[in-house]
């Protein structure tokens, strides 16, 4: 037998090439994890059913389970729920302007310090 024969090239020809896959690759990881919507367990899929028929989520695996996040009249929600089904619970963020004014009282007598800010546009 003859010895090993080793294909070499130099490191500036090697560079680009691992370069261009490691971007082509960290491209396809962020692209698939932001885009994809999971589906979730069956007991979590009738449990949102139940709670909001005829509307449509995109789910996203969380440490507690999972969250649904869907839309009602322009307005994005967020539902929560164990991997069991069980509802934990469904937020969305609302404008100061929703608040009564007995709300926004209490909030800055516990709170002086904070104030309330609306960072939506006026296209909600």
């Amino acid at each position: 037998m003859g010895k090993p024969h080793w294909h070499t090239q130099s490191s500036a020809a090697i560079i680009p090439q691992l370069s261009t896959a490691f971007i082509t690759c960290t491209v396809l990881l962020l692209a698939s994890c932001s885009t994809q919507s999971l589906k979730p367990p069956a007991a979590v899929s009738q449990a949102f059913a139940a709670r909001y028929p005829s509307t449509t989520a995109t789910w996203k695996k969380q440490p507690y389970g999972y969250e649904g996040i869907f839309y009602r009249n322009g307005v994005e929600y967020e539902a929560e729920f164990a991997a069991d089904g069980q509802w934990l619970e469904t937020e969305h963020e609302v404008s100061a302007a929703e608040f009564s004014q007995a709300v926004i009282d209490r909030v800055q007598q516990e709170y002086p310090s904070y104030s309330f800010t609306d960072t939506r546009s006026n296209n909600g």
